[in-house]
């Protein structure tokens, strides 16, 4: 059984980026051999083509992770022992593992896949599920629930998906809404599912802000012990797709790779006309997607070409990127980034490229309950003897026994680079220490470090955020004076984080040098450093008030990062989707919409903020 823990390809960086480069070749093998499939030829006749590419390369790259993952881990151990045949990889059975026939992108490596029983019963009833989903009627009436009847034709609406919450002092689904100009009646939020109800915060605190910010809301699910808020029952049948459904099934699959694709386009068909039935249903034109896994926003995406519709969404993880970074993440028609740097690492990027406007950062929003908790927090430290306030950011980890996951910190170095800083404020009785963990169970899963942590805490220098969840960073580094994160990628907290002038530095843990060369030759060992000693001992200097002007100062790309530097980017953002729900109501097509909206935003943001791809 091969496990990755921390090992490293010969170029030193993590065998992550071996996975994710394997992944993408993996769903360009699938893609090619797809083209010359009638099923493919169908779907693509009739939807668009980007959209259909990029949702079986997405599917391919989130089905195959065991497997590349068991590829790079095997090609390790060939380099690292004589002990392995460099010929054969055994792999575990799988749902899909039939397709490794025609992606299996080692050509010298034979795989071998080794079945019991009850590997025989799991791929026989999964081959009777998706018999059944094949089945299904495509006039199947979708279902939604509301705390009253909000259709209403006359209204042209906006809708988000909920996902982050309501809490503008938190990363928050309606970060745009502040000085936007938009009528709340022109909002609508719709609940997936009972997971993302309940994810950020207790439902009836998300149904009352709602309902203080007068926005419509709907459910798509409905379970007895949620009766008071989602009561009204309301049926739609918009169902467009027979057509497509009649070609479909006039054609026999010949092979497996056929049956494969044959099953996947009807179940594709299916779930098109499910959200076009809702985009039709509640007349919505525009729609905000939050979510970047999985493969519902393209589907939505397709579903609101069809509907005249657009999609738009923004920059969540600082877009540190090469072309296999954040694969088949983006779908949307527009796409809002914080400036220049992250606009060219999404150009690198595997994602549908329409529309991308720069809009700096936009989390903008304090409340004055926040300002003055971040207030409480220094003066506490502060009135513990704290001179300077050291800002302590982390990212997930275990470590690395799953092959399912390769994104995560090794947790002997998270342990490590813990207990280094909790030392050092220990040890110096004028150092102060806020950790915003990514999430406070990953710190307390940390058993190595829990007896630290403690007697750091008991100084009264060492504040713990109880609830990180959607907390932003850059609240907590406006009392800080230092910065120090780490985490898979080029951490977005220490992004935000810096635009308030204070200095950071990130531990690259998974070393991105071989992909960013350029950028390292320039800020290596400067704001970015493979070499956690050296960081240290950098980081010492600078405490200890020793010259070091370039240490963790990011100055020389900082416009770079974000042009405006006023954390206005929500608003922006706000009423450029205000500007196109008005286009709508005049009777704008969505070609025209476009149009419009982008000239107006260059006219007041300048030319070189929106980027148009042909």
């Amino acid at each position: 059984m091969y496990e990755l823990r921390d090992k490293r390809s010969k170029n030193g960086a993590v065998l992550r980026l071996e996975i994710m480069h394997a992944l993408t070749e993996m769903a360009e093998l699938f893609l090619n051999h797809a083209k010359s499939i009638p099923f493919y030829k169908i779907l693509t006749n009739h939807y668009d083509k980007d959209k259909i590419d990029l949702y079986f390369k997405k599917f391919i790259f989130n089905e195959f992770i065991y497997v590349s993952s068991t590829l790079a881990a095997h090609k390790w151990h060939v380099s690292n022992s004589s002990k392995f045949n460099n010929n054969i990889l055994n792999i575990s059975p799988s749902r899909y593992d039939y397709l490794l026939k025609y992606i299996f992108p080692e050509k010298e490596i034979e795989w071998i896949i080794k079945r019991n029983i009850k590997d025989y019963l799991y791929s026989f009833i999964n081959w009777i599920k998706d018999f059944i989903k094949t089945k299904l009627d495509l006039n199947t009436n979708s279902k939604y629930y509301y705390s009253n009847q909000i259709h209403d034709d006359s209204d042209i609406l906006f809708s988000i998906q909920y996902s982050e919450g309501l809490d503008l002092d938190k990363r928050s689904d309606i970060f745009w809404f502040p000085n936007s100009e938009i009528q709340p009646k022109n909002v609508i939020v719709y609940f997936e599912s009972e997971g993302l109800l309940n994810s950020k915060e207790n439902y009836n605190q998300a149904i009352a802000r709602i309902k203080k910010y007068g926005f419509k809301y709907v459910s798509l699910f409905y379970k007895k012990k949620y009766k008071d808020i989602f009561k009204e029952k309301y049926r739609s049948n918009k169902s467009f797709n027979n057509k497509i459904f009649s070609e479909l099934k006039s054609i026999k699959p010949k092979n497996m790779f056929e049956k494969f694709l044959y099953i996947q386009s009807i179940q594709m068909v299916n779930k098109i006309n499910k959200w076009y039935n809702f985009f039709k249903t509640h007349n919505i034109k525009l729609h905000y997607e939050p979510t970047e896994a999985g493969l519902d926003h393209i589907i939505k995406n397709i579903a609101l070409d069809l509907c005249d519709g657009l999609s738009i969404a923004r920059e969540r993880t600082f877009m540190f990127a090469s072309y296999f970074d954040y694969y088949a993440h983006f779908s949307s028609h527009v796409h809002f980034t914080w400036g220049r740097m992250t606009s060219e690492g999404y150009k690198q990027t595997n994602n549908i490229k329409k529309v991308v406007l720069m809009s700096g950062y936009p989390y903008g929003y304090h409340s004055n309950d926040q300002v003055n908790k971040i207030k409480e927090i220094k003066q506490k430290l502060e009135s513990n003897g704290a001179k300077k306030i050291i800002l302590l950011l982390d990212d997930s980890h275990d470590f690395g026994t799953s092959l399912y996951r390769f994104s995560r910190v090794y947790t002997p170095v998270m342990v490590n680079f813990y207990n280094t800083f909790l030392n050092f404020v220990i040890a110096n009785h004028n150092i102060g220490l806020i950790i915003k963990p990514k999430k406070y169970k990953d710190l307390k899963n940390l058993q190595n470090v829990q007896k630290l942590l403690k007697k750091a805490i008991n100084t009264g220098r060492c504040y713990v955020s109880p609830n990180p969840l959607g907390l932003k960073p850059i609240d907590f580094s406006r009392i800080s004076d230092f910065v120090v994160a780490t985490g898979p990628n080029l951490s977005g907290s220490l992004m935000e984080s810096v635009l308030t002038g204070t200095k950071g530095v990130y531990y690259d843990y998974p070393n991105r040098k071989p992909i960013k060369p350029d950028f390292y030759k320039e800020n290596e060992n400067k704001i970015i450093f493979i070499d956690f000693d050296k960081l240290v001992l950098e980081f010492k200097e600078f405490i200890n008030s020793k010259d070091n002007s370039s240490f963790g100062d990011w100055d020389a790309i900082i416009k770079d990062i974000d042009p405006f530097m006023d954390e206005k980017g929500g608003e922006r953002i706000g009423r450029y989707i205000n500007y196109m729900l008005q286009g709508y109501k005049m009777g704008l097509n969505r070609k025209e919409n476009l149009e419009k909206a982008n000239n107006y935003y260059a006219k007041i943001w300048g030319r070189d903020k929106v980027i148009l791809y042909a």
